[in-house]
Protein backbone atom coordinates (compact mmCIF):
# COMPACT_ATOMS: atom_id res chain seq x y z
CA UNK A 1 0.00 0.00 0.00
CA UNK A 2 0.84 3.77 0.05
CA UNK A 3 3.21 4.65 2.78
CA UNK A 4 2.14 7.69 5.21
CA UNK A 5 0.91 10.45 3.92
CA UNK A 6 2.32 14.17 4.71
CA UNK A 7 -0.14 16.76 4.83
CA UNK A 8 -0.63 20.83 5.66
CA UNK A 9 22.73 19.59 -11.00
CA UNK A 10 22.80 17.09 -13.71
CA UNK A 11 24.08 13.66 -12.91
CA UNK A 12 23.33 10.76 -15.43
CA UNK A 13 24.50 7.94 -13.79
CA UNK A 14 22.37 5.12 -12.44
CA UNK A 15 22.49 1.84 -11.57
CA UNK A 16 19.81 0.13 -13.96
CA UNK A 17 21.28 2.59 -17.44
CA UNK A 18 19.76 5.58 -18.72
CA UNK A 19 18.70 4.71 -22.43
CA UNK A 20 18.83 8.59 -23.69
CA UNK A 21 16.49 8.82 -26.95
CA UNK A 22 17.20 5.09 -27.73
CA UNK A 23 13.91 3.62 -25.66
CA UNK A 24 10.21 3.57 -26.85
CA UNK A 25 8.63 6.38 -28.15
CA UNK A 26 5.90 7.48 -26.83
CA UNK A 27 3.54 8.37 -30.35
CA UNK A 28 0.78 11.07 -30.69
CA UNK A 29 -2.07 11.18 -27.97
CA UNK A 30 -5.62 11.78 -29.14
CA UNK A 31 -8.13 12.80 -26.88
CA UNK A 32 -10.37 13.97 -29.63
CA UNK A 33 -12.52 11.32 -29.08
CA UNK A 34 -13.69 8.94 -26.03
CA UNK A 35 -10.68 7.73 -25.15
CA UNK A 36 -6.85 8.91 -25.29
CA UNK A 37 -5.38 6.72 -28.29
CA UNK A 38 -1.91 6.33 -28.42
CA UNK A 39 -1.30 6.74 -32.38
CA UNK A 40 1.22 3.98 -34.32
CA UNK A 41 4.85 3.15 -33.30
CA UNK A 42 3.62 0.85 -30.81
CA UNK A 43 2.45 -2.55 -31.38
CA UNK A 44 -0.61 -2.33 -29.08
CA UNK A 45 -2.87 0.89 -27.81
CA UNK A 46 -3.36 1.76 -24.58
CA UNK A 47 -6.74 3.49 -23.78
CA UNK A 48 -7.95 5.90 -21.40
CA UNK A 49 -11.38 7.65 -20.80
CA UNK A 50 -12.24 11.27 -20.41
CA UNK A 51 -14.32 12.65 -18.00
CA UNK A 52 -13.54 14.40 -14.86
CA UNK A 53 -13.29 18.56 -13.82
CA UNK A 54 -10.64 19.74 -14.93
CA UNK A 55 -10.69 21.22 -18.63
CA UNK A 56 -7.97 22.34 -20.95
CA UNK A 57 -8.69 26.04 -21.88
CA UNK A 58 -6.89 27.26 -25.31
CA UNK A 59 -4.53 30.35 -24.62
CA UNK A 60 -5.57 33.80 -25.47
CA UNK A 61 -3.46 36.90 -25.22
CA UNK A 62 -3.67 38.96 -21.95
CA UNK A 63 -4.45 42.51 -21.09
CA UNK A 64 -0.67 43.01 -21.19
CA UNK A 65 0.30 41.38 -24.78
CA UNK A 66 -3.09 43.68 -26.41
CA UNK A 67 -0.79 46.85 -25.76
CA UNK A 68 2.47 47.27 -27.29
CA UNK A 69 5.03 47.46 -24.07
CA UNK A 70 7.40 49.92 -26.32
CA UNK A 71 4.86 52.61 -26.77
CA UNK A 72 1.62 51.63 -25.59
CA UNK A 73 -0.56 51.55 -28.28
CA UNK A 74 -3.26 48.68 -28.90
CA UNK A 75 -1.84 45.98 -31.28
CA UNK A 76 -3.55 44.33 -34.03
CA UNK A 77 -3.93 41.45 -35.34
CA UNK A 78 -1.95 40.73 -38.89
CA UNK A 79 0.68 38.88 -40.79
CA UNK A 80 4.17 40.90 -40.73
CA UNK A 81 5.85 40.89 -44.19
CA UNK A 82 7.71 38.06 -45.01
CA UNK A 83 5.86 36.11 -42.15
CA UNK A 84 3.63 33.38 -43.09
CA UNK A 85 1.19 33.94 -39.87
CA UNK A 86 -0.78 36.01 -37.91
CA UNK A 87 0.72 38.63 -34.49
CA UNK A 88 0.23 40.80 -32.71
CA UNK A 89 1.87 44.01 -34.32
CA UNK A 90 2.14 47.85 -33.18
CA UNK A 91 0.62 49.87 -35.69
CA UNK A 92 2.07 52.62 -34.25
CA UNK A 93 5.93 51.96 -33.84
CA UNK A 94 5.41 48.62 -35.94
CA UNK A 95 7.09 46.26 -33.23
CA UNK A 96 6.08 42.56 -33.86
CA UNK A 97 4.94 40.98 -30.45
CA UNK A 98 5.69 37.46 -30.70
CA UNK A 99 3.85 35.16 -28.09
CA UNK A 100 6.03 31.40 -27.66
CA UNK A 101 5.18 28.72 -25.73
CA UNK A 102 5.68 28.07 -21.81
CA UNK A 103 8.17 25.33 -20.82
CA UNK A 104 6.66 23.54 -17.74
CA UNK A 105 9.42 21.58 -16.01
CA UNK A 106 8.96 18.58 -13.11
CA UNK A 107 10.64 16.07 -11.56
CA UNK A 108 9.88 12.15 -11.39
CA UNK A 109 11.23 11.89 -7.97
CA UNK A 110 12.25 7.64 -7.09
CA UNK A 111 12.46 6.70 -3.99
CA UNK A 112 14.95 3.58 -3.84
CA UNK A 113 15.36 1.33 -1.08
CA UNK A 114 17.52 -2.38 -0.97
CA UNK A 115 18.77 -3.92 -3.72
CA UNK A 116 18.42 -6.80 -6.48
CA UNK A 117 14.78 -8.70 -5.75
CA UNK A 118 14.39 -6.94 -2.53
CA UNK A 119 14.91 -3.10 -4.66
CA UNK A 120 11.35 -1.47 -3.62
CA UNK A 121 10.53 1.57 -5.66
CA UNK A 122 8.17 4.86 -4.55
CA UNK A 123 7.68 8.25 -6.51
CA UNK A 124 6.65 10.86 -4.77
CA UNK A 125 3.26 12.94 -5.88
CA UNK A 126 1.58 16.46 -4.91
CA UNK A 127 -1.90 16.79 -3.94
CA UNK A 128 -2.57 19.94 -5.91
CA UNK A 129 -3.90 22.90 -3.37
CA UNK A 130 -4.70 25.30 -6.27
CA UNK A 131 -6.70 25.15 -9.36
CA UNK A 132 -6.45 24.04 -12.25
CA UNK A 133 -7.25 20.85 -10.88
CA UNK A 134 -7.36 21.21 -7.35
CA UNK A 135 -7.25 18.18 -5.08
CA UNK A 136 -5.95 16.04 -7.78
CA UNK A 137 -2.20 14.43 -7.69
CA UNK A 138 0.63 15.53 -9.80
CA UNK A 139 4.40 15.06 -10.38
CA UNK A 140 6.11 18.69 -8.74
CA UNK A 141 6.01 20.49 -11.90
CA UNK A 142 5.62 24.22 -12.79
CA UNK A 143 6.96 26.80 -15.42
CA UNK A 144 10.45 27.72 -16.47
CA UNK A 145 11.67 30.64 -14.80
CA UNK A 146 14.02 32.90 -17.15
CA UNK A 147 17.79 32.63 -16.42
CA UNK A 148 17.50 28.85 -15.45
CA UNK A 149 17.93 25.38 -17.28
CA UNK A 150 15.66 23.09 -17.60
CA UNK A 151 17.23 20.92 -14.85
CA UNK A 152 17.44 23.68 -12.49
CA UNK A 153 13.45 24.85 -12.88
CA UNK A 154 12.50 20.82 -12.09
CA UNK A 155 14.87 21.18 -8.91
CA UNK A 156 13.25 24.64 -7.90
CA UNK A 157 9.86 23.51 -8.58
CA UNK A 158 10.24 20.20 -6.65
CA UNK A 159 11.55 22.09 -3.82
CA UNK A 160 8.80 24.85 -4.11
CA UNK A 161 6.38 22.44 -4.22
CA UNK A 162 7.69 19.50 -2.19
CA UNK A 163 10.26 21.24 0.24
CA UNK A 164 12.38 18.44 -1.33
CA UNK A 165 15.48 18.68 -1.78
CA UNK A 166 16.67 16.34 -5.26
CA UNK A 167 19.18 15.47 -7.60
CA UNK A 168 18.44 15.58 -11.32
CA UNK A 169 19.65 12.24 -12.98
CA UNK A 170 18.45 12.30 -16.17
CA UNK A 171 15.87 13.77 -18.53
CA UNK A 172 12.94 11.47 -18.79
CA UNK A 173 10.13 12.47 -20.61
CA UNK A 174 9.21 15.50 -23.29
CA UNK A 175 5.42 16.12 -24.00
CA UNK A 176 3.99 18.77 -26.42
CA UNK A 177 0.56 19.99 -25.76
CA UNK A 178 -0.24 22.47 -29.01
CA UNK A 179 -3.37 23.24 -28.10
CA UNK A 180 -2.54 25.13 -24.78
CA UNK A 181 1.14 26.15 -25.93
CA UNK A 182 2.68 24.00 -23.91
CA UNK A 183 5.72 21.90 -23.28
CA UNK A 184 6.48 19.24 -20.71
CA UNK A 185 10.66 18.12 -19.81
CA UNK A 186 10.36 15.92 -16.98
CA UNK A 187 13.37 14.84 -15.11
CA UNK A 188 13.76 11.29 -13.25
CA UNK A 189 15.26 12.65 -9.97
CA UNK A 190 16.19 11.44 -6.37
CA UNK A 191 16.41 12.56 -2.95
CA UNK A 192 20.03 14.46 -2.18
CA UNK A 193 20.18 13.03 1.44
CA UNK A 194 19.94 9.54 0.33
CA UNK A 195 21.93 9.60 -2.50
CA UNK A 196 24.31 11.16 -0.01
CA UNK A 197 24.03 9.10 2.86
CA UNK A 198 26.55 6.64 1.30
CA UNK A 199 23.39 3.77 0.84
CA UNK A 200 22.89 3.65 4.40
CA UNK A 201 19.14 3.17 5.12
CA UNK A 202 17.15 6.58 5.43
CA UNK A 203 13.26 7.15 5.72
CA UNK A 204 12.27 9.06 2.66
CA UNK A 205 9.00 10.32 4.45
CA UNK A 206 11.10 12.57 6.63
CA UNK A 207 12.63 14.48 3.34
CA UNK A 208 9.61 16.33 1.33
CA UNK A 209 6.45 18.26 3.23
CA UNK A 210 3.67 20.02 1.22
CA UNK A 211 4.56 23.80 -0.08
CA UNK A 212 2.51 26.50 -0.22
CA UNK A 213 0.59 25.54 -3.31
CA UNK A 214 -0.11 22.13 -1.67
CA UNK A 215 -2.17 20.04 0.09
CA UNK A 216 -0.45 17.12 0.42
CA UNK A 217 2.85 14.96 -0.16
CA UNK A 218 3.34 11.22 -0.18
CA UNK A 219 5.54 8.54 -1.56
CA UNK A 220 3.37 6.17 -2.88
CA UNK A 221 4.40 2.31 -4.09
CA UNK A 222 4.42 1.28 -7.51
CA UNK A 223 1.40 -0.37 -7.48
CA UNK A 224 -0.75 2.39 -5.66
CA UNK A 225 -0.07 5.57 -8.13
CA UNK A 226 -3.46 6.85 -8.14
CA UNK A 227 -4.18 7.10 -11.38
CA UNK A 228 -8.18 7.72 -11.58
CA UNK A 229 -7.07 11.13 -8.87
CA UNK A 230 -3.84 12.17 -11.07
CA UNK A 231 -4.53 15.92 -12.36
CA UNK A 232 -3.42 15.88 -15.93
CA UNK A 233 -2.78 13.21 -18.97
CA UNK A 234 0.87 14.36 -19.10
CA UNK A 235 1.21 12.93 -15.26
CA UNK A 236 -0.46 9.73 -16.82
CA UNK A 237 1.40 9.26 -19.67
CA UNK A 238 5.24 10.12 -17.79
CA UNK A 239 3.93 7.65 -14.74
CA UNK A 240 2.29 5.04 -17.16
CA UNK A 241 5.78 4.88 -19.12
CA UNK A 242 7.40 4.75 -16.13
CA UNK A 243 5.97 1.34 -15.20
CA UNK A 244 6.65 -0.24 -18.34
CA UNK A 245 10.35 0.84 -17.47
CA UNK A 246 10.57 -0.51 -14.50
CA UNK A 247 8.89 -4.06 -16.14
CA UNK A 248 11.55 -3.94 -18.62
CA UNK A 249 14.26 -3.00 -15.99
CA UNK A 250 15.25 -0.51 -18.46
CA UNK A 251 15.17 3.56 -18.21
CA UNK A 252 14.04 4.97 -21.76
CA UNK A 253 13.59 9.08 -22.96
CA UNK A 254 9.97 9.38 -24.11
CA UNK A 255 8.59 11.94 -26.71
CA UNK A 256 5.48 12.84 -27.99
CA UNK A 257 2.08 15.54 -28.69
CA UNK A 258 -0.45 15.04 -26.74
CA UNK A 259 -3.66 16.37 -28.69
CA UNK A 260 -6.62 17.90 -27.95
CA UNK A 261 -9.83 19.85 -28.98
CA UNK A 262 -11.11 23.19 -27.44
CA UNK A 263 -13.30 22.20 -24.17
CA UNK A 264 -12.36 18.68 -23.96
CA UNK A 265 -11.74 17.41 -20.08
CA UNK A 266 -8.93 16.24 -19.21
CA UNK A 267 -8.05 12.73 -19.70
CA UNK A 268 -9.07 11.28 -15.64
CA UNK A 269 -12.62 10.21 -14.45
CA UNK A 270 -14.54 12.30 -12.12
CA UNK A 271 -13.21 11.55 -8.05
CA UNK A 272 -15.17 11.93 -5.13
Amino acid sequence: GASVVRRSVNNNSNRRGWTGNVGRRIPRVDTTTRGTRLLGHNDHNHQWGLGGTCRVVSGAASAAEMYCDACGTRTVMRVPDGDNRERRVCPSCHKIHYINPKVVVGCLVECCRGEGDGLKRQVLLCRRGIDPCKGLWTLPAGFQECGESTSEGAARETREEANAEVRVLAPYAHLDIPLISQTYVIFRAQFKQALDSGGAPMDCESLHSPGEETLETQLFDLDSIPFEKLAFSSVKIVLQSYLEDIKRDRYSFHHGTIVKQPGVAADIPQFS
